[in-house]
């Protein structure tokens, strides 16, 4: 590199003394008049003349040259030049590679640092989104929550990040805080309101067992009224004979109609288009539908036990008579 600068250096040397050459010309020829019409001013002439072509053409041969020679020097530049970046990079490659693994290790770092901090961000996002986590559980849990909040220990993990907890956790106790409030009022109204309801129904069953027992009552007084009265009624034989024909028809309507006899069987019964009932017996019939209920919608059992008892008064009626 340094044989080519010296040449590059000669060659410029050379150009600053055909450029002094010139100048000396000029010098020399400027300014002449020439006697075209003498024979020493024409030679004069031409000799000033050719000194300044045998110039220019001695220039153009040293350009000519100076060219050639730039052009395999434009070569051996490029050649070089990429012989140079080779050699360069070869060794500039541990270097590169040593500097390269450094960066990755800086990425490496700021990635962990981002990934810690991110970490930390999201566990202080999910305290403070705790009571959302909540939403629909019962008071127990969201007060069970609101323990765990209180007890839990920002501790130094959270680094440059524990105020930022510290005051995530802080608003997250006062949501919580509002959503046990609500969520024990809603339980509460719904207690009260369960509470009313049983109540009510409650009271409804005891309203129904108190009418049911007071019917009873009643019925039962009117069967003890109807007993009373047919102990007073003075045609035994009639009673007796109306007994003992409900005894044997009533029974045959309960086995074609099942334990219940309709009202509508009743009109069908031979016990209406006979003689005229016993007095005692239409007074049975009498009181039940005024108590509205009919003596034949009873049961049978029920039906029976009523005749066998009046059978067995009119039996005892009787044989005090016969006494």
């Amino acid at each position: 590199m340094t044989d080519e600068l010296k040449t590059e250096q000669t060659e410029l040397v050379e150009l600053t003394q055909a450029d002094r050459e010139l100048g000396l010309i000029i010098d020399e020829v400027d300014g002449q008049v020439y006697d075209m019409t003498a024979t020493l001013g024409r030679a004069q002439a031409v000799a000033n003349r050719k000194k300044l072509r045998d110039y220019w053409v001695q220039v153009g041969k040293t350009s000519t040259t100076m060219k050639r020679h730039l052009d395999n020097k434009k070569k051996l530049i490029t050649s070089k030049t990429a012989e140079l970046v080779e050699r360069a990079k070869l060794a500039a490659e541990p270097i590169d590679a040593v500097i390269k693994e450094y960066e990755a290790e800086v990425e490496a770092r700021k990635e962990t640092e981002r990934l810690r901090k991110k970490g930390i961000q999201d566990v202080i996002h999910a305290l403070r989104e705790t009571a959302s986590k909540f939403h629909g559980a019962t008071s127990e849990k969201v007060r069970d929550g609101i323990s765990l909040l209180v007890e839990y220990d920002v501790d130094d993990s959270f680094m440059e990040f524990k105020e930022q907890a510290t005051a995530a956790i802080e608003l997250a106790l006062v949501d919580m805080e509002e959503l046990f409030s609500s969520t024990l009022k809603t339980e509460q109204a719904d207690a009260a309101r369960k509470e009313e309801s049983e109540r009510l129904a409650k009271q409804k069953e005891e309203q129904d067992e108190r009418e049911a027992k007071l019917l009873a009552q009643e019925e039962e007084a009117a069967l003890e009224t109807v007993a009373k009265d047919m102990e007073k009624e003075p045609e035994p034989t009639a009673m007796r004979k109306d007994i003992e024909t409900a005894k044997v028809e009533v029974p045959e309507l309960a086995s074609e109609e099942g334990q219940i006899i309709s009202s509508g069987l009743l009109e069908k019964t031979a016990i209406k288009n006979r003689a005229p009932l016993s007095k005692r017996l239409q007074g049975v019939i009498d009181l039940t539908e005024d108590n509205g209920s009919n003596i034949i919608t009873m049961s049978i059992e029920a039906m029976q036990c009523i005749i066998e008892d009046v059978v067995e008064l009119e039996s005892a009626r009787e044989g005090e008579a016969d006494g």
